[in-house]
């Protein structure tokens, strides 16, 4: 049995600036792909990452273990993609290797990230991380600032929550309310964070995609989804206009009012956008279609039970018991109803189009 000396590259610059794609097996194949990455980019941490591999492998040898140096690279987009690249790699690896142990070499954190990847599939005995020495003269704070802003990734996690947190203060004093700035910057914050930490950001860098190839192939994708922004900042202004009219009330039933008034924008935003993917999807013939038919069903009948529990509140603020339950019960009961007939017919066209394919 062999052990793995694995060296990650989870944003292939490897690929990206050698040309060299993964997985990359065999002392001879590393050297060539750090020489390479080196020449076109001298200052990348995942050339130290390569020779400190290839000197683990020679100093494993000596000792008289019989070793597997590997190199596999992700991709530039960060995340599922390249999670996913990384583990059909190794798994490439694997199938050809009688790996039993492996020894994993990152240059840092975001190497690491691909760990629970490589220890579902392969006993880690060790992980080595390559610091790289700098000569004094670089470690100043200039030069680690000016290579921080350099940095991407390090952009976007540092400087996005600081521009979130300057836009709330902003909008607040614009709208003459700089009493509740703090709070909106908290509230923007913890909504920032709370999304960062379940993984949201991946599925806003995928609609910025699928924004930008909307335009660029000339979907009618893109014109649903500026009318559905369009829609969306209007059921904003329409929220705000309700805080300004109603009088000083409860926090409950004042959000209840807020909800009331806009909560059917922001439907016909998300609407407007699903329609435009679900257009987009038949005619291109996607296996998702049918996902996004089922989607603008649930989200009226979300709509629909958020509005009854807006007037619900407000219903009760007003001493109108009876009606309260009443709406409640019709939103509710309406919004099963449109959720199921949305299955339904989902699953009725599913059906005409398979006795359809057997006809033919």
């Amino acid at each position: 049995m062999k052990t793995l000396i694995l060296c990650i590259d989870r944003d292939n610059d490897i690929g990206l600036k050698a040309g060299v794609d993964g997985p990359i097996v065999g002392e001879e194949a590393n050297l060539e792909a750090a020489q390479k990455l080196a020449i076109n980019d001298p200052e990348d941490s995942d050339i130290n990452s390569v020779y400190a591999g290839v000197k683990t492998a020679r100093d494993l040898k000596k000792q008289g273990e019989d070793v597997v140096l590997a190199t596999v690279t992700g991709s530039e987009n960060l995340g599922i993609e390249s999670d996913n690249e990384v583990a059909r790699q190794l798994d490439e690896i694997l199938e050809n290797h009688p790996i039993e142990r492996a020894i994993v070499i990152t240059d840092g954190a975001e190497d690491e990230n691909v760990m629970p990847i490589v220890e579902s599939r392969v006993k880690v005995n060790s992980v080595k991380r390559v610091v790289v020495k700098q000569s004094q003269n670089l470690e100043t704070t200039y030069y680690l600032l000016k290579r921080f802003m350099e940095d991407p990734r390090f952009m976007q996690t540092f400087f996005i929550p600081i521009g979130l947190a300057l836009v709330a203060y902003s909008i607040f004093t614009f709208l003459g309310h700089s009493e509740l700035a703090i709070s909106g910057i908290f509230i923007v914050l913890g909504l920032y964070m709370i999304f960062k930490a379940i993984g949201g950001e991946e599925y806003i860098y995928r609609i910025a995609y699928e924004l930008k190839e909307s335009l660029l192939s000339g979907n009618i994708s893109f014109v649903t989804y500026t009318a559905s922004f369009i829609i969306l900042l209007i059921g904003g202004m329409q929220a705000y206009l309700t805080y300004l009219e109603i009088e000083q009330t409860s926090n409950l039933v004042m959000t209840a009012h807020i909800l009331t008034s806009s909560i059917w924008w922001i439907i016909a935003a998300a609407i407007m956008g699903l329609l435009g993917k679900l257009f987009d999807s038949y005619i291109k013939k996607s296996k998702h279609v049918w996902r996004y038919t089922v989607l603008p069903f649930l989200t009226i009948a979300t709509g629909l039970i958020i509005w009854g529990g807006s007037a619900y509140v407000l219903s009760i603020s007003e001493g109108a018991t009876t009606t309260a339950y009443q709406v409640l019960a019709f939103s509710i009961i309406g919004g099963l109803t449109i959720a199921f007939l949305g299955i339904m017919v989902v699953r009725y066209a599913k059906k005409i189009k398979q006795s359809l394919k057997m006809e033919t």
